[in-house]
C-alpha cells in the first residue's frame, strides 16, 4: 500500500518537474527571441540615425597669410582682384594678394559633407572695434570650393562691413564694461559671420569638397580670428531625429519591434494551421480507406492489403480533400500534402492491421463458447447465445 502510495506521488512529481522545466525552458527561449528582436531593432535605428542624420556642426580654423610688401604697393590691386575671382593662375598672384588661406577640410584629404544634404556655410571674422576697421567700410570675402582633381565645386562672394557704433555709444559702452575691460573678461571686439552658402548640397555621383580658399578682399583689414563653419539644415525625418532623439527612438525602435514580432507570429500561426490541416486530411483519408477496406470485405472476411496502384488514387483523393477542406489554399499545400503520401500509407497499413484483428475475431466459427479475452468494459460476460435456424426465443436446447 505504501510503495503504491509512493510510486504514485514519485509519478506526479517527475510529471512536475517535467512541466515545469518545459516552462521555464519555453519561457526562456521566448525572453531570448524577444531581446534578439529588441537587439535587431535597436541596430536598425542606428544605422537609420547614421545615415540620416550627419553631424549638425563643422568648424574649421583658417590661417590668413599675405605678404606685407603689398601693404604700400597698389600697382599689383589688379592682379590680386583677379585672383579672387580665379581668373588667373594662384602662383602668380601670390606675390602680392590680399589675406587668403587654402587648407584641406579634413585631415585625412576626403570629403568632409555628406552627400544629399544641405549646409548652411558661413565664414566667421573676429575683429576688433578699432578706427582703422570702422574706418574701412565694405570689404568684400570670397570662398570658392574644390575637389581633389581641382575642379571647382562651389564658389562664392560676399559682403561684409563692421557694425556702426556711434562716439556717443562706444564711450558709454566702454565707461559701462570699463570693469571688465580692465580685468580682461571681456574685450572690444565684433565677430562677423559672413553666409557664403545658404544652401549647399552635394551629390553622390559628383565629386565631393576635399579644399578650401579663403580670401578677405581688404589689405587694410584688421583680424582675431577666422573660421570656417558648415552647419547642416535637417529637414523631414532627419529634422525629427536631430531634435528628439529619445521620443523617436522609443517610437521607431517599438514599432521594428512590434513589426518584427508580428510577422514571426503569423508565420507560425499559418505553419501550424498547414500542420493542422495535413493531419485533418490524413485522418479523413485513412478512415475513407479503412470504411473502403471494411465493406469491401463483405461477410464477415479479412481487410484486403491495400494494392500498389492505389497509391496514386489516394494521392489524388488527398489533392480532393485538400481543395475541398481550404478552398484556394488547398493548391498552395499540394506540395506538403504530396510529400506526405508515404507517411499516410504507413499509416493506413498500421490501421488495416488493427482492423484485421478485428475481423479475425468475426470470422471464429460461433461455438457458443467466447473467443478469448472477450471482456466489455473491464468485466467479464455471458457468451451470446447462438441459435439455430428454426428455433425459437422460448425453446430450450437440450
Amino acid at each position: 500500500m505504501l510503495s503504491r502510495l509512493f510510486n504514485r506521488l514519485n509519478r506526479v512529481w517527475q510529471f512536475a518537474l517535467n512541466a515545469t522545466r518545459g516552462f521555464f525552458m519555453k519561457l526562456a527561449l521566448t525572453f531570448i527571441i524577444f531581446m534578439s528582436y529588441l537587439f535587431l531593432s535597436m541596430t536598425i535605428y542606428a544605422v537609420l540615425r547614421q545615415l540620416m542624420v550627419p553631424q549638425k556642426t563643422h568648424i574649421l580654423p583658417v590661417h590668413l597669410y599675405f605678404n606685407p610688401k603689398c601693404l604700400t604697393g597698389e600697382h599689383h590691386q589688379d592682379s590680386v582682384s583677379n585672383f579672387a575671382f580665379n581668373r588667373i593662375p594662384r602662383n602668380e598672384a601670390k606675390s602680392c594678394s590680399y589675406p587668403m588661406a587654402e587648407f584641406f577640410l579634413s585631415s585625412s584629404g576626403d570629403r568632409l559633407l555628406t552627400p544629399g544634404h544641405a549646409y548652411s556655410i558661413a565664414v566667421e571674422l573676429e575683429m576688433p572695434e578699432s578706427p582703422q576697421n570702422a574706418d574701412l567700410g565694405m570689404f568684400m570675402v570670397n570662398l570658392t570650393l574644390y575637389s581633389k582633381t581641382g575642379k571647382v565645386t562651389g564658389s562664392s562672394i560676399r559682403s561684409a562691413v563692421l557694425h556702426y557704433k556711434s562716439s556717443l555709444l562706444h564711450t558709454l559702452s566702454t565707461a559701462f564694461f570699463s570693469f571688465p575691460l580692465v580685468l580682461g573678461l571681456t574685450e572690444e571686439k565684433q565677430t562677423l559671420s559672413v553666409v557664403m552658402f545658404d544652401n549647399f548640397q552635394e551629390s553622390h555621383f559628383s565629386d565631393g569638397s576635399t579644399n578650401a580658399i579663403v580670401t578677405i578682399m581688404s589689405h587694410k583689414i584688421q583680424l582675431y580670428s577666422t573660421k570656417l563653419t558648415f552647419d547642416a539644415n535637417f529637414t523631414g525625418l532627419s529634422f525629427y531625429l536631430y531634435h528628439w532623439p529619445i521620443s523617436m527612438a522609443i517610437i521607431i525602435v517599438s514599432g521594428l519591434f512590434f513589426s518584427i514580432s508580428g510577422v514571426t507570429v503569423l508565420l507560425w500561426a499559418r505553419k501550424m494551421m498547414d500542420r493542422m490541416n495535413q493531419f485533418r486530411i490524413q485522418q479523413r483519408y485513412l478512415n475513407h480507406r479503412v470504411n473502403t477496406r471494411r465493406h469491401s470485405g463483405g461477410g464477415g472476411g479479412g481487410l484486403e492489403p491495400i494494392p500498389e496502384e492505389d497509391e496514386e488514387r489516394g494521392q489524388e483523393h488527398i489533392e480532393e480533400l485538400s481543395t475541398d477542406g481550404s478552398g484556394g489554399g488547398g493548391a498552395a499545400r499540394a506540395n506538403d500534402t504530396s510529400d506526405n503520401v508515404s507517411t499516410i500509407s504507413s499509416a493506413t497499413e498500421i490501421a488495416t492491421s488493427d482492423v484485421s484483428d478485428f475481423t479475425d475475431i468475426e470470422d471464429q466459427p460461433h461455438s457458443g463458447t467466447p473467443p478469448p479475452n472477450y471482456r466489455t468494459q473491464g468485466r467479464e460476460e455471458e457468451p451470446p447465445v447462438v441459435r439455430h435456424r428454426g428455433e425459437r426465443r422460448g425453446d430450450s436446447t437440450s
